[in-house]
């Protein structure tokens, strides 16, 4: 018997890997796979591609106020190189119906409040409230007029078909009765119906617009041109959910001129940045700090930090435009360029879950490995130790233990363990050793006692 710490001799034959050890290896590659492929499971459901770099916005006619806008959004998205088309159209309902469209290529509308159907909002989410919308009655009368039925007998502009103040004006007048009563109702809306005013082709006509619209500050500044007061706002404002009140103190247009001439109550409804379902994050942050930046200061109406805001309106919220009204822009919008936030995003996403999903997996490997170098040390503790109560009991064949331990002692010279394992193994062998001279002893014992028998004889 050698001494545990001599090395096998370098002639000795490779021996195949034990199943165990093959199966615990398998056990390991297997995690690491399925680790894996859960990892890029993961990461391909929940992948989020880069924002467009192309954006189209359905606006309003030209000279309007939705357009105007359009055109404020679209400097504001250039900055961050994003191109914003936009395109014209007849106005609010307009936009609803392109955006429903899927092969119209529109990603983005400015959408009048109340204007929506239930069936309307499928497939379109809402970036928040951008502004107020009051609902002004312009006529050219002698007096101006203080009830909406005074409408009658005149040729009125109701705005052009598939307009929200097209949509508008015929529900008031078929509130009040008036669809019949009026002279003419004129299907024309914005520039033309102000200049149809202006040279006296009509006697009236209804505008949907922001108080900053260029054709309404025209129209207010043009003599002989009256707004009209609508004295019973209150009952529209509980037969319409989506009509509020708005007080246009005398003066507030222009204090120079006197404009209003009196106090005038309006009735209005909002605009709502209105686009499809999957609008990108990036995109829809952007959109939400473009409106902020547009339409966040105070206005003769509103005060400032009013709008853009995520009061509940036609069109779910979308979820991007909720945290973000709720948290606020990101750091790392706020400290980075537009396309290193985008790309610092998406790394953290993708080592975020690769982290949740391998770190168990990580943890888990080495300590299967640590367990499974130990079991093929100890796993011979047991065999040795039995063999050492029998021989402390005088139990067993002598011959055939010392044979049983020297074949133990070829395989744990012939085991290759890593050099933390050392100590265990020559532990191991140590005791085997204290084992093999008890053994001998007991042998040496039992010969002289046969020896000094057989002298007696």
């Amino acid at each position: 018997m050698q001494h545990p710490d001599r090395k096998p001799s370098r002639g000795a034959p490779r021996r195949r890997p034990a199943l165990s050890t093959r199966l615990v290896r398998g056990a390991g590659i297997g995690l690491i796979v399925v680790a894996a492929l859960l990892a890029i499971s993961v990461i391909t459901l929940l992948w989020e591609p880069a924002p467009p770099s192309r954006l189209v916005m359905s606006a309003g006619a030209e000279g309007g106020g939705y357009h105007h806008f359009a055109q404020q959004y679209q400097s504001v998205l250039a900055r961050h190189g994003i191109a914003l088309e936009v395109r014209t159209s007849s106005g609010a309902i307009d936009n609803l119906a392109r955006l429903r469209q899927p092969d119209s290529g529109v990603d983005i509308a400015l959408i009048q409040g109340g204007i929506a159907r239930e069936s309307d909002r499928a497939g379109l989410v809402s970036l928040g409230h951008m502004f107020l919308e009051p609902i002004w009655i312009f006529t050219r009368t002698p007096a101006p007029l203080e009830e909406l039925p005074q409408l009658r007998g005149l040729r009125v502009a109701l705005g052009e078909p598939g307009s929200g103040t097209h949509r508008v004006a015929q529900d008031l007048l078929r509130l009040y009765r008036l669809e019949n009563a009026v002279t003419s109702a004129v299907e024309i809306g914005g520039l033309a119906a102000a200049q149809a005013l202006k040279a006296g082709d009509i006697d009236a006509a209804f505008f949907v617009a922001s108080e900053q619209s260029p054709v309404v500050l025209d129209l207010f500044n043009t003599p002989g041109i009256q707004i009209t007061n609508i004295r019973r706002a209150e009952a529209l404002v509980r037969r319409f959910a989506h009509l509020r009140k708005i007080a246009l103190p005398t003066g507030v247009i222009d204090p120079g001129a006197d404009l209003p001439g009196r106090d005038v109550m309006l009735v209005g409804t909002t605009a709502q940045l209105v686009g499809r379902e999957g609008l990108h994050p990036v995109i829809a942050e952007l959109l939400i700090d473009a409106a902020r930046e547009v339409h966040g200061q105070s206005t003769l109406l509103s005060a400032a930090g009013s709008f853009p805001n995520a009061e509940p309106g036609d069109f779910p919220l979308s979820a991007d435009a909720q945290r973000l009204y709720k948290e606020g822009t990101g750091p790392l919008r706020r400290y980075l360029p537009l396309w290193a936030a985008v790309w610092v995003q998406r790394i953290v996403f993708v080592l975020l879950p690769l982290l949740a999903i391998l770190a168990p997996v990580v943890h888990f490997v080495p300590v299967l490995w640590r367990w499974h170098m130990r079991r093929r040390i100890h796993q011979w503790y047991g065999e040795v130790r039995y063999i050492e109560d029998r021989v402390l009991a005088g139990e067993g064949n002598a011959r055939e233990q010392l044979q049983r331990l020297h074949q133990i002692d070829d395989r744990l010279r012939a085991l290759r363990v890593p050099t933390a394992f050392d100590g265990e193994l020559f532990a191991l062998r140590s005791h085997l050793h204290l084992v093999h001279d008890l053994l001998e002893a007991s042998m040496t014992r039992t010969r002289q006692g046969q020896d000094q028998g057989l002298t007696s004889a």
